[in-house]
This record gives structure tokens, C-alpha cells and sequence, in this order.
């Protein structure tokens, strides 16, 4: 008799029915979110607020301090300055020419295309991912006056760029957030990650933050990050 394979046929089998019974006892009920395409290829923009800005927006809000009566460099738009802060000089930066907002022409891959020493605080929220990071990391960090703060956030889990998949280069974990810190020299002890599982499938379909309630986005998972953020402050 062949004992061995008696008991690995035992065993195996023993898998099937507990793989079997978990499947009768948890079903998945997928209803709707059972597809292959999301449910918005923009983020949820066109179905209200897409949920990664939960995130940024709570990050920018917190740290509005950073950016109120100073001098404060913002790319592409001035969003977050005119939302939660009041700064007494702001500086509007895109490589695009056309930007009716631009106030200074820059590619932020150039190191010195920022003025050196020019800026209290820089707000630089998911751009990274289209450019050279270390580059543009070092270019920002010398535009900062000693006491100057960078506030950044990346994208951790999201979709490519409808606009320009080609330009939609990388996505970060929070480890390797400070990594790419650290390796520019830059501080690395203020990086986070938030979102939690149910925060990255909402993205990734393109649902929003109207789709579910606030205390499950606030749900903090650090194995399943959605957006992180930093805050670097160079010193005196």
C-alpha cells in the first residue's frame, strides 16, 4: 500500500472540502462592482469627488499654517492656496506656456529654473509622478528659504493618466516615499499613507467620496495606502 500517497491524496482532498466550504459559507457578492472597466475612466470627477483628493485635501487642510502669510510657490493652479490658506506672495509654476494661471515658466526637472531661496513653502500635490523625481525633488528644496516646508503627496494605488498614460510615470509606497526623500536629501520623518482597501477599490472604479460614508475613508490600513504625503521643512 502506498501509505505516502495515500495520505497526500487525504490531504488534498481535506483542502478541496475546506476551500469548498469556505466558498458555501462566505460568497462573494459582487452586484455591480463585477466588471471589467470602472465606473468612471476620470477619476469620479464627473460623478463628484474623487477620493484620493479626501486624502490630499485633509493633508493640505491640516497643514494650511505652512502656507498663510508667507511666501508660497503652488504648481499648476492655485488651488490649495486660495481653498485653506492666505498667502501674502503666491507663484503659480507649469512647464505649459498656455496656463492662464502661470505666473512663472518652469520645468521642474531643470535644477535652478526655480529661484534659489524664493519661497516659504512649496505645494506640490501628485506631480511627482510625472517627472524626474530626484530632479525635481532638488530643484524644489533650494527654491525653499531656510525654514521653508515642501508639502508633497504621490499617488501609492491609482489608475494611469487618461490624459497621457505615457507621462504617468511611478506610484510609491510610503517606504519608498522616503527613500526617494532621503536619497535627494531631504528630511524623511514626516511621510504617511492613507486609505485602506475599500478606499482603493473606490478609486480604482472611479467611484467617489459621495459613494461611501467619511468614517470609512478615515479608516487607516498601512498595507493598502491609496495617497501619501510629506512634509519637509529645511532647516534655519
Amino acid at each position: 500500500m502506498d501509505v505516502a500517497g495515500f495520505v497526500r491524496r487525504g490531504k488534498a482532498a481535506a483542502r478541496a472540502t475546506v476551500q469548498a466550504g469556505n466558498r458555501q459559507t462566505h460568497p462573494v457578492r459582487w452586484g455591480n462592482l463585477r466588471r471589467t472597466s470602472p465606473f468612471s475612466a476620470w477619476y469620479g470627477s464627473e460623478r463628484g469627488r474623487p477620493v484620493d483628493r479626501h486624502y490630499i485635501d485633509g493633508f493640505m487642510a491640516a497643514h494650511c499654517a505652512d502656507y498663510t502669510g508667507n511666501r508660497v510657490m503652488e504648481v499648476k493652479n492655485p488651488h490649495y492656496s486660495d481653498l485653506y490658506g492666505a498667502p501674502t506672495e503666491l507663484t503659480i509654476v507649469d512647464i505649459d506656456a498656455n496656463n492662464p494661471d502661470l505666473t512663472l515658466h518652469a520645468d521642474l526637472n531643470k535644477v535652478g529654473s526655480l529661484p534659489p531661496g524664493a519661497y516659504d513653502c512649496a505645494i506640490v500635490t501628485q506631480v511627482l509622478q510625472y517627472v524626474d523625481p530626484q530632479a525635481a525633488l532638488a530643484n524644489l528644496w533650494q527654491s525653499l528659504a531656510p525654514g521653508g516646508v515642501l508639502l508633497l503627496t504621490v499617488p501609492a494605488l491609482a489608475r494611469l493618466d487618461p490624459h497621457d498614460r505615457d507621462a504617468d510615470l511611478y506610484r510609491w509606497t510610503p517606504a519608498g516615499l522616503r527613500t526617494e526623500l532621503t536619497t535627494a536629501g531631504l528630511p524623511s520623518d514626516d511621510v504617511h499613507g492613507h486609505g485602506n482597501v475599500l478606499a482603493a477599490v473606490c478609486a480604482l472604479q472611479g467611484l467617489t467620496v459621495e459613494d461611501v460614508t467619511a468614517a470609512e475613508l478615515d479608516v487607516v490600513d498601512q498595507d493598502f495606502p491609496l495617497t501619501v504625503s510629506a512634509r519637509a521643512v529645511k532647516r534655519i
